[in-house]
């Protein structure tokens, strides 16, 4: 990484975890309209094929359990999901660590060694109160704490960041 914007010492504490969790459900704000269509189109498919009198063989059956585990996925992903994100998180981050932020990406600490992200990874960066959630796909996230963050670290990230209503 070349020269650091700034850095701080970070404490990822269980109940920033558990923010962070939940603030990353706003991938459900984002793309739960076209999760939520693809499961009406896989459900008006089978009518279809049900009501043209299609066969019931194996293809039928695959559809239909489809068009069943669908929505319990999007269940499961909504109530269940932060949980095992936050987990995910717990185990891979350091419970303390320095936090490097610099014009190519931000450094994480994790267990064994520190983590690089580049800013061409990061696809959202969302301001919360107390953490900055650096969004690099809609099932993958890390963020970073405010706690003890110096102000330039903020500004860079501020700028990079979203808003998006809580």
């Amino acid at each position: 990484m070349s020269e650091p914007v700034g850095s701080f010492d970070a404490m990822y504490a269980r109940e920033t975890i558990a923010e962070a969790a939940r603030a990353f459900r706003y991938q459900f704000k984002r793309y739960g309209l076209l999760f939520v269509g693809a499961c009406m189109l896989n459900a008006a498919g089978l009518a279809l094929i049900h009501l043209f009198g299609g066969k019931h063989d194996a293809a039928f059956f695959v559809i239909v359990l489809i068009v069943m585990l669908g929505p319990m996925f999007l269940l499961y992903q909504y109530f269940v999901g932060p949980r095992t994100f936050a987990l995910k998180l717990r185990l891979l981050l350091a419970p303390t660590g320095r936090v490097t932020v610099g014009p190519n990406g931000v450094v994480l600490p994790i267990r064994a060694r520190e983590l690089l992200l580049p800013w061409s990874t990061v696809k959202t960066v969302l301001e919360r109160p107390t953490l900055f959630l650096l969004v690099l796909s809609p099932l993958s996230a890390y963020f970073v704490p405010r706690l003890g963050m110096p102000t330039t670290v903020y500004e860079v990230l501020h700028s990079k960041a979203h808003v998006v209503a809580a």
